[in-house]
């Protein structure tokens, strides 16, 4: 009779971690499909109903690659990696996906969205642990080192400045696609909302993630030492990240990342070219109008960050050169 639950008690334990994980995702995942509008959903109606949950299992592990390798351009053949793309906003993220997703309909590929930067380090880990392979985490997420070989990073960038004031428009006046910041705009109901120029003209931050805030694991110390949190992203985008396209090269970025993933990724530039073709007009941000010098100048005398944020662009832009001339020459 003891033996009997004894056995019962230790099977009960084991389903417990299992009963845990679903648990976590019916809660965690679901709101994103009700509220698909979300500030960090930054992913298209179409690319939400083809996106599939994780499935429960667990990847290899290994030794953290924490010496002095160098991931950032190196090709990794095979299956059998876990890659989070923790996308910058306003950087091509919904277009990026949209190719991914369209792409993972002709391979074994999961794919898992995090709905938002808010998420908890522990979740994310949670994520991550219960995706086999090959799998892709995608969302709005900061950066967290995993001591797991198989657990890649990418991402896409694009020139800060630009970036802000597509930001600004977005968050004002939403896309072309009917997608809008709306919790931008709830928390401005019955207030005025500055116009580019004001927004240029005022010294200190303008709200928003910056890029320190997604390669660095604690965004936070950026506030406290800026210089040393740009030291810290460079090393790690150098050992974590394979690759980092730019939004001004995007088929460029494409292609590398087929040649990057060849195993993973083949096929990505096709379904990107069939996106650029039939839905371009879905990303367009609203009324965006191009700003004056004056305004430029501006922006880059007054934002606290612009400064950090350009030398991280222009970092990645030399390892993109680099990697470009020698995998597409």
């Amino acid at each position: 009779m003891a033996g009997n639950v004894n056995s019962s008690l230790t099977a009960s334990l084991k389903m417990v971690p299992i009963i845990a994980m679903l648990m976590f995702l019916a809660s965690d995942m679901i709101p994103m499909f009700k509220y698909p509008g979300r500030v960090h959903d930054d992913v298209s109606n179409d690319v939400m109903r083809i996106r599939r949950m994780p499935r429960i299992g667990y990847g290899p592990t290994s030794e953290n690659r924490s010496g002095d390798l160098t991931t950032f351009g190196s090709p990794k053949y095979g299956r059998d990696y876990v890659i989070i793309y923790n996308a910058v906003p306003k950087c091509g993220s919904r277009t990026f996906l949209s190719s991914l997703n369209r792409m993972s309909t002709s391979y074994e590929h999961d794919i898992s969205h995090v709905r938002s930067f808010g998420e908890s380090w522990a979740n994310i880990r949670c994520v991550v642990k219960a995706m086999n392979t090959p799998g892709f985490v995608t969302g709005h997420l900061p950066f967290l080192h995993f001591n797991r070989s198989d657990v890649l990073y990418i991402n896409m960038i694009r020139n800060p400045l630009d970036r802000l004031i597509s930001l600004y428009y977005f968050n004002v006046n939403g896309d072309e696609g009917g997608w809008k910041n709306r919790r931008f705009l709830k928390s401005m109901e019955g207030k005025r909302i500055e116009s580019l120029e004001e927004m240029a003209a005022r010294k200190g931050f303008r709200e928003r993630q910056s890029y320190l805030s997604f390669f660095t694991q604690d965004g936070s110390v950026y506030r406290n030492n800026p210089d040393k949190a740009v030291r810290d992203a460079k090393k790690n985008i150098e050992r974590n990240y394979v690759f980092i396209g730019l939004l001004e090269e995007f088929e460029a970025s494409m292609e590398i990342y087929e040649k990057l993933f060849p195993d993973l990724m083949r096929g990505l530039t096709k379904e990107y070219q069939h996106i650029m073709k039939e839905q371009r007009w879905k990303y367009k941000t609203v009324d965006k109008a191009i700003p004056s010098n004056e305004t430029l100048q501006n922006l880059m005398n007054n934002d606290i960050h612009l400064k950090y944020e350009c030398e991280i662009y222009e970092f990645v832009k030399q390892l993109f050169g680099k990697t470009k001339q020698r995998l597409l020459s």
